[in-house]
């Protein structure tokens, strides 16, 4: 499968829309939930405060989703991932990125236990 890459980056900036596209595969957020597709690479930075991400509706078993926390202000502004009828980790709840400067790994297993998070710490291995 092919991965693609879109970066979102938190903006407080006043438009109707709240997703707002800067460039080819960078989007600012105001205020909104993006819907994540599978087999994608995601940027994010809340420097202008907390946004959620919602996972895809229809994953398949294999779905890879990368998050990577590039402004390093989740401890203060977390980013809320919303399963979207899916589960992560056997439970169909939201949960909330955390830790700063970490590389998140969403892995779609199957249905019983839904997406499985890793984190990656960019900080401490030399990134």
């Amino acid at each position: 499968m092919p991965i693609s890459i879109r970066s979102i980056f938190c903006n407080t900036a006043t438009e109707d829309s709240p997703v707002r596209t800067l460039s080819t595969g960078m989007y600012y957020i105001s205020n909104a939930t993006y819907n994540i597709t599978s087999n994608s690479i995601i940027m994010l930075d809340t420097k202008d405060g907390q946004f959620s991400v919602k996972l895809p509706p229809a994953p398949v078993s294999g779905d890879i989703i990368f998050l990577i926390d590039v402004g390093g202000n989740l401890e203060a502004e977390p980013v809320k991932i919303i399963s979207n009828g899916s589960n992560i980790f056997r439970s169909n709840v939201s949960v909330d990125l955390t830790k700063s400067y970490m590389q998140y790994t969403l892995f779609y297993f199957e249905s019983e236990i839904g997406w499985i998070i890793s984190e990656s710490d960019l900080i401490n291995k030399g990134f």
